[in-house]
Formats: structure tokens, C-alpha cells, sequence
């Protein structure tokens, strides 16, 4: 099953994802019977609700992200994170290094050669 699909069937049931975004933080969030109008229009009404405040650095406090999160929850909408099945943590590993020749210029054969005081001639 594609995306699409996938979206047409929850859509059919009333359900929908959304995705908010906030610096470099992407979450998604489920409600079972809202649209994308009402998505918008309570994402609206909670930044119109939240007291814009900024620490010593300039930077927003903590505060106002959880209240964001805090009114998600209030108006029905569950981190997709949260209904999850199963999960797997990993990480991708390189088991092995070694050192290759990286030559500084394409004539270079290998690695050496350079610089040095007796690299050209020597």
C-alpha cells in the first residue's frame, strides 16, 4: 500500500495525521474525527493563546512549547509516536577503518607526494 492509500483509508474513517513543526523538531499527531480546516484553525488559536516569551538568550522558554503540547492534548490530538506497535532501536555502525590513499590533486598516483622538502625529486 502507498502513502496515498494509506492516507485515503484512514481519511475515509474520519482520521487524519498532522505534522507540526517547530525549529528543527517535526511531531505527528493523529485526531480521529478532525479535518485539515480545524488542524489549521486550532493551531491558529493556540499560538494567538500563548504568551510570547523569551529567555536571557533570546530564545523561547520552554514554556511556550509545552503549552503548545499542552492544548494539542486538550483538543483530542495523540502523538503518533505514542501508538506505535513496536519499536526498534538501532544505529547504523561501521565495524572496520582503515586509512586509503586521498590524494590532494587528481595527478597524484597515491597519497604521498604533496608537499615535503623531498617529495618531488626524491
Amino acid at each position: 500500500m502507498k502513502a496515498k492509500e494509506m492516507h485515503r483509508v484512514l481519511a475515509q474513517q474520519g482520521i487524519r495525521l498532522f505534522a507540526l513543526t517547530l525549529g528543527a523538531d517535526r511531531m505527528t499527531y493523529i485526531h480521529e474525527n478532525k479535518t485539515v480546516k480545524e488542524w489549521r484553525e486550532d493551531i491558529s488559536r493556540f499560538i494567538s493563546e500563548i504568551n510570547h516569551h523569551r529567555d536571557e538568550s533570546g530564545h523561547a522558554e520552554d514554556e511556550v512549547f509545552n503549552r503548545v503540547m499542552s492544548k494539542l492534548d486538550e483538543a483530542g490530538y495523540i502523538e503518533v509516536a505514542d501508538l506505535v506497535a513496536d519499536v526498534y532501536e538501532g544505529r547504523i555502525a561501521v565495524y572496520t577503518a582503515g586509512v586509503v590513499d586521498d590524494p590532494a590533486h587528481d595527478e597524484q598516483a597515491d597519497g604521498f607526494g604533496h608537499y615535503g622538502w623531498e617529495s618531488k625529486g626524491g
